[in-house]
């Protein structure tokens, strides 16, 4: 393939940083992959993961500039609409120790992964995606290595490198290998490398042979090695359970020296003989007596060591060098298109239906516009009409032709009423909405699929495409999880990724209707006069109408921070819990669910760092609801005794 020629690629993508302002070890492997691809007529940049350049003018990326996007790490789920690949680096222990339940969701959100040869790690994105019969799991590969500098073999100083952050000490702990750095210390063997301070804190006080630290600019760390002569290669308890590695086994056979490490699987595997091996299950004693004998081996034997090395370093450059990892990824995404382009009759092709997208527009407002228009450009499911949904006393229809044609596309514009008010506190419910507009829409057809996106919610390029191929010919609508996060904050809880269902409908505020593609079967009685009561719950009641297949990757993404999902709507929650028993006696259970919210919810906000009072959505509650929770939280303030006396008075009363 001539990746030179073509036509589908811009030549650049971009990498995730997702710590600014802390060196990590995730720091050293951006700037190799950013040299990797420079070599190779890339350009690689650094985002947020937001999709925001990390740099000045710190512009939102797009698929009009980025080719794909890689992901290193499993914090944050995918926030934009660019191709994102998660490297499979982590440890699957990781996700147990940082909260499977919360950050294992997180991988599904990806649309291709990169295997570095762990068999528990590729295990688990496998597992993952068990529901999905669409997925592949052929994953290209790519490891914590890089291209250059590639050094020539040395002996060196014959002293044992190692660099570590030994960020332990910060907490008054030992660090994870401290008895044996500090005997190998201790010996004067061993060049320590890593920051001097963290936190206030000199992490490697009381090393003396601590040499400094090195910059996170891909090369440094490397000479570092060659001068040493020896490479200390020691994985933690969950790289060895996983059969994986990090850096450093790349790093040793770049630098051209011989690697000393423990018996991780992965480098019995693949380096074989020419890597000297210590058993790290022995006493620290014991084990500083085996690199002590391995260190007289290099300097009786110079001529062997350098053949060992020689030959670790043909490994490398056979299987592990970088330059082959960002091939592999454009390779695969040529095929992936090529494929596309010639075989539209699979699956997804073969369920030829004209899908209707209604775009709420409710303010007159340009980057909403823009946004809206870039969506219709980008989705992969062609056969798509668009309608923008606006308020046509405030939005001109000619700037939104203007828009749409710049872009391309072709939009039908209707009218419709969002707030019930001028000051624009109140909204309608989401359900009349919709009600209202499929009513109002002359061209609408019997039997066509319906997907409603509101203001705060972003569909992904392939969002229709899934739908489609999940609903398949016979059934009447297809559901999909979403991607909830905060535009305005990098807190870990304000996103994730959401199931949306009774329980997370209810406690989980706000929750859109993006995520469900609809057939439209005309105009019926139930329809009218369910759905344009409810507001929080209409995704709830669409589906109790549709009873949707579901897809296990998210392609909604919703803006929580968002104007749109902070303005009430004047219907009261429990009364929605109301009209839905009326259609299904069968969920009762939702009402005494919904009695319980105002605990819930004060509970949640209290309990994390950020109070947000315009999250307790109290204008959802009965004025005996909300009583009850003034009284709740007058009885714990600090007032005089005869004062609870009264309200517990009337609270009884009540």
């Amino acid at each position: 393939m001539d990746l030179k020629s073509s036509k589908y690629f811009h030549r650049k993508f971009g990498i995730v940083k997702l710590w600014p302002g802390i060196k990590v070890a995730e720091d050293e492997n951006i700037q190799r992959i950013k040299i990797t691809a420079k070599r190779l007529g890339f350009e690689c940049v650094e985002i947020d993961w937001k999709g925001r350049l990390t740099d000045f003018p710190y512009t939102k990326m797009t698929s009009d500039e980025l080719d794909f996007v890689i992901q290193l790490h499993f914090e944050k789920p995918k926030a934009f609409d660019i191709f994102s690949i998660y490297t499979s680096w982590n440890p699957p222990t990781w996700f147990h120790e940082w909260g499977y339940k919360k950050f294992s969701p997180n991988l599904i959100t990806h649309d291709a992964y990169l295997s570095c040869d762990g068999p528990e790690a590729d295990k688990m994105i496998v597992r993952l995606h068990s529901n999905d019969p669409y997925f592949d799991k052929d994953f290209p590969k790519m490891y914590h290595s890089l291209s250059e500098p590639i050094l020539d073999p040395t002996l060196g100083e014959q002293k044992i490198f190692y660099i570590g952050i030994n960020w332990e000490r910060v907490l008054n702990k030992k660090g994870r290998h401290h008895d044996l750095l500090k005997a190998l210390d201790d010996k004067d063997i061993i060049k320590i490398y890593g920051p001097t301070e963290l936190h206030g804190v000199k992490v490697w006080d009381g090393f003396k042979n601590y040499s400094g630290d090195l910059p996170f600019d891909g090369v440094s760390c490397i000479h570092a090695i060659h001068g040493a002569g020896v490479c200390l290669v020691l994985s933690s308890e969950a790289h060895q359970d996983a059969q994986m590695v990090s850096n450093r086994i790349f790093e040793a056979a770049a630098a051209g020296v011989i690697a000393i490490a423990d018996e991780n699987a992965f480098i019995r595997k693949h380096f074989g003989d020419s890597v000297l091996y210590i058993d790290t299950t022995r006493p620290t004693s014991e084990i500083v007596e085996q690199i002590e004998k391995h260190i007289a081996w290099i300097r009786d034997h110079p001529e062997a060591a350098l053949e060992k090395i020689r030959a670790a370093q043909a490994i490398f450059q056979k299987e592990f060098n970088l330059d082959h990892s960002i091939i592999g990824i454009y390779r695969s995404l040529q095929a992936r298109n090529d494929c596309k382009s010639t075989q539209e009759g699979t699956h997804v092709f073969s369920v030829t239906k004209n899908v209707r997208l209604y775009f709420c527009l409710p303010l007159d407002n340009d980057k909403d516009l823009e946004e809206i228009c870039r969506t219709i450009k980008h989705q992969k499911y062609s056969d798509l009409s668009a309608v923008v949904l606006t308020d046509l006393s405030t939005t001109s229809p000619n700037k939104i032709h203007s828009v749409a044609k710049r872009y391309g596309v072709n939009v039908k514009i209707q009218h419709a009423d969002f707030y019930l008010d001028q000051k624009r506190t109140t909204r309608q419910n989401r359900g009349a909405i919709i009600t209202k507009a499929l009513a109002e829409d002359k061209e609408l057809a019997e039997n066509q699929l319906i997907c409603f996106i509101e203001p705060h919610e972003k569909i992904f390029s392939d969002h229709i495409l899934q739908l489609v191929a999940t609903m398949g010919p016979g059934n009447s609508s297809a559901a999909c999880p979403v991607i909830f996060y905060d535009s305005e904050s990098d807190n870990t809880d304000t996103h994730g990724v959401l199931w949306p269902n009774t329980t997370t409908t209810l406690e989980k505020f706000p929750i859109g209707t993006a995520s469900l593609l609809f057939r439209w079967t005309g105009p019926n009685p139930k329809f009218f006069s369910y759905i344009p009561y409810l507001d929080k719950l209409t995704l709830l009641g669409l589906c109790d109408l549709t009873s949707p297949t579901r897809n296990t990757k998210p392609t909604v993404l919703i803006d929580t921070s968002h104007p749109w999902s902070r303005t009430p709507s004047k219907t009261q929650l429990s009364h929605e819990v109301c009209y839905m028993r009326d259609v299904n006696p069968w969920n009762a259970a939702l009402e005494d669910h919904a009695l319980t919210q105002a605990k819930i919810l004060i509970v949640s906000e209290l309990s994390t760092n950020t109070l947000r009072f315009d999250r307790l959505m109290l204008d959802q509650f009965s004025i005996k609801q909300k009583r009850r929770i003034f009284f709740n939280l007058f009885r714990y303030s600090i007032i005089p005794h005869w004062i609870h006396h009264i309200t517990n008075a009337l609270f009884r009363k009540n």
